[in-house]
């Protein structure tokens, strides 16, 4: 039993010191200010210095992604005109369409928590209607969600690491939550992406499955 709980502690302590780094500067600014504002921001497509996108897909197929997008995007989306509403949008990655996000964390100093002040993450959402130009001759882009503390509609977030790199990192704003839970694995962080909202009537659902190198998520070294 004793060697037992030394090697869990040396597996969190290992962990912890390959990605522990410094926290960025206050002049560092990760946040692209969009919040969910639906349609109505510009969204942009580079990710800060050092972050990565990753896909978001569903193995349920295109119509039961759908399904789960809308009622992500519900809040946002049920006040706007008709052809602002989310349309086709692929379960799978390297489509046209596709969901793509990126994030940031640091682990706090003993390897067990995540920073929350570090925490934040960038969802996009390309449908069929991303980049077509509406009648006023501007150019819809695609349905933009961030959670981060310079939000105006940000709660809270936070994140656990246990045994064998199993994490799990909530971002929670005035919308609702957006929680990825899965496993730090060597060079990538994998796992699942749920969300909760005032459209599943604050039931946890899953979006999808997510795969993102694990310094393109988290700040390391």
């Amino acid at each position: 039993m004793a060697a037992h709980k030394l090697a869990i502690t040396v597996t969190l302590a290992t962990l912890a010191l390959s990605l522990m780094g410094c926290q960025p500067a206050k002049s560092d600014k990760l946040s692209l200010g969009s919040g969910r504002l639906a349609r109505t921001n510009s969204a942009n497509s580079a990710a800060p210095s050092g972050k990565a996108w990753a896909a978001i897909t569903s193995q349920s197929g295109d119509q039961a992604f759908w399904q789960e997008l809308y009622l992500l995007t519900y809040p946002t989306l049920n006040n706007q005109s008709a052809d602002e509403q989310l349309g086709y949008v692929s379960s799978q990655d390297g489509q046209a369409t596709g969901v793509r996000f990126w994030g940031n964390a640091m682990v706090s100093m003993d390897g067990t928590s995540i920073d929350s002040n570090s925490l934040m993450i960038r969802l996009q959402i390309y449908d069929d209607r991303t980049g077509t130009v509406r009648s006023d001759g501007t150019t819809r882009p695609p349905v933009a969600i961030q959670i981060s503390p310079d939000q105006p509609t940000y709660v809270s977030s936070g994140g656990t690491l246990g045994a064998g790199g199993q994490t799990q990192i909530y971002f929670q704003d005035q919308f609702g939550t957006i929680i990825l839970q899965g496993q730090i694995s060597g060079q990538q962080f994998q796992g699942a992406v749920f969300y909760s909202d005032d459209a599943t009537s604050g039931q946890t659902r899953q979006l999808g499955n997510f795969s993102v190198p694990t310094c393109g998520f988290f700040v390391c070294h």
